[in-house]
């Protein structure tokens, strides 16, 4: 394995890209939305090894004071190893400054806490 983090959207596998937010269950876009997705967003982070993306993480913000983060996936067998941090991390430090929300699957709530983000106590959706 040879891991790198990128966070710039120049030469990124589209189709990885789908791939790994299919896998987790959080997007079923092809390659040519995703790219439309994560090149219309403030923050991106992507996780490859070598030339294959394995992690994708993103943020929509007006830049200054509110951003939410959205389609944070990792394939499993990255997982554990500290690759998930890491790409929060390097996420989290373009959005400093700002007041944070997440998304998340309601599994995995706990995992975000102990990164210091705290549950919300209300929120609505359209």
């Amino acid at each position: 394995m040879s891991i790198t983090y990128k966070t710039t959207r120049e030469n990124i596998n589209w189709q990885d890209v789908s791939d790994v937010l299919k896998r987790a269950g959080l997007a079923d876009r092809p390659a040519n939305e995703q790219e439309i997705i994560f090149n219309n967003s403030y923050a991106v982070v992507f996780v490859c090894d070598g030339d294959k993306v394995v992690g994708v993480a993103r943020a929509i913000s007006d830049g200054l004071s509110q951003a939410a983060i959205y389609n944070v996936a990792l394939d499993p067998e990255y997982q554990g190893n500290g690759a998930g941090r890491r790409m929060l991390e390097l996420l989290l430090d373009q959005l400093k400054g700002q007041n944070v929300i997440l998304y998340t699957h309601p599994q995995t709530v706990e995992l975000y806490e102990h990164f210091g983000f705290r549950r919300a106590a209300t929120a609505m959706e359209y």
